[in-house]
């Protein structure tokens, strides 16, 4: 029986929450700069077991062609700021 999200987990939502990023760059600011394999496979399936949970939601691409995760409430927060910039240049 689960307990809650473990500290991988948590401390990936606190990451993901300031600013979204791709499960290597999550990999990279949890682990420090050198990842062994096993680290970027915690982090790939802590993203896949949080996303599966709605905890996460895709974001878009990083400059590599990963896909960048983060929060809903940050997703929320980022697509209103935004459209309140470009908003009115989108309509035509």
């Amino acid at each position: 029986m689960s307990h809650g999200p473990g500290r991988l987990q948590r401390e990936l939502i606190v990451a993901l929450r300031k600013q979204p990023m791709s499960h290597r760059m999550a990999a990279i600011h949890l682990y420090g700069k050198d990842v062994t394999p096993a680290e970027h496979s915690a982090v790939r399936r802590a993203v896949r077991k949080l996303a599966g949970q709605d905890q996460l939601v895709e974001h878009g691409m990083d400059a590599g062609g990963g896909r960048t995760w983060t929060t809903p409430e940050t997703s929320k927060r980022r697509r209103a700021a935004f459209y309140r910039k470009w908003g009115g240049a989108l309509k035509g």
